[in-house]
């Protein structure tokens, strides 16, 4: 406890002082008690302030804890808001997050729009150089979603992939857990066979 609150202060003192990073955590503090006791309305003026900044990685994770309700009410409007200000400022972070909101939201209502989405957005962070980006439109193309001749040309891509990336990924990297999707591992066990045996050897 005595850390906790230790870590607060500091943190505290950062946002202060204009860091939109501490900000953030500072309201996830008053949001959760941690280190300090509960207060709504500090959360609220810590995130208000913070949506202020011109930081993507900021807005983008702000967007985050909107769109799932995580220390704060739902607000899919406010959360969208929020992703495409990250938009307009970087492509890469901005347009990842959006393909994920579009998927989640595909995932849940099944509407071929929101799927069409996240992968449109997808591909213009893909094309401004975001690498999970990348690795997120081959793996939808991947799934039945988008239709056999696509789902092909996937195969050879992601061939292609790991084949020459080899220092990007990490074990916990969220690759290697969408990698583990059984169904995935179902459709395509050649492939997978052929994955399995370049991870063995990094």
């Amino acid at each position: 406890m005595k850390n906790e609150m230790i870590h607060f202060n500091l943190e505290l003192e950062k946002a202060e002082s204009g860091d939109y990073g501490s900000m953030v955590a500072v309201a996830i503090a008053y949001a959760s008690g941690i280190g300090v006791d509960m207060d709504h309305e500090r959360r609220d003026f810590w995130l208000g302030k913070a949506t202020n900044c011109q930081k993507p990685e900021i807005l983008a994770v702000l967007g985050e804890l909107y769109d799932e309700g995580r220390f704060v009410e739902k607000d899919e409007t406010k959360s969208v808001q929020l992703y495409m200000d990250a938009y307009g400022l970087d492509r890469r972070l901005g347009g990842y997050a959006l393909g994920k909101h579009h998927y989640s939201r595909f995932m849940v209502g099944h509407d071929n729009h929101d799927l069409v989405e996240a992968h449109r957005y997808w591909m213009e962070a893909e094309k401004a150089g975001h690498f999970t980006s990348w690795v997120s439109r081959l793996l939808l193309e991947m799934r039945e979603h988008f239709g056999a001749v696509r789902r092909l040309k996937a195969r050879m891509k992601w061939i292609r992939l790991m084949l020459s990336i080899r220092t990007h990924l990490g074990k916990d990297d969220l690759f290697f857990r969408f990698w583990r999707i059984d169904d995935l591992r179902d459709r395509f066990p050649k492939l997978c066979q052929i994955v399995d045996r370049r991870l063995s050897q990094r």
